[in-house]
């Protein structure tokens, strides 16, 4: 599924990486697709998959976050229902080892065993 979500935001015009995959520092929006969790549903068999899609834009542009972030969100319902919107985000915040704002996104698809 991480290819489907990286295919289709690469193929709508988002700039989008691997997990410390992108180097340097934030001078364009961008985003990174993470699996951060794998769980058995129950005792179901199938299994939840958690993805991180974090959303980048540089120190002296944080009024386009939100608008890049919900840029991402319309690109990624062409995935639903495989990929489901799990309706958690974190609060925005400055890092300032990339000298950029970011906001994250969290979405699960459902997999049999």
């Amino acid at each position: 599924m991480w290819n489907h979500i990286y295919k289709q935001l690469k193929e709508n015009g988002i700039d989008v990486y691997a997990p410390a995959q992108h180097e340097g520092e934030c001078t364009s929006p961008y985003t990174v697709v993470n699996i951060s969790a794998r769980a058995q549903i129950g005792s179901f068999s199938s299994t939840d998959t958690l993805y991180d899609i974090m959303c980048y834009v540089p120190k002296k542009a944080y009024s386009t976050l939100e608008p890049y972030k919900e840029r991402v969100k319309e690109v990624l319902k062409g995935l639903y229902p495989m990929l489901i919107d799990n309706h958690y985000e974190t609060a925005a915040f400055y890092d300032d080892s990339i000298k950029g704002h970011m906001i994250s996104m969290e979405y699960k698809t459902h997999r049999k065993i």
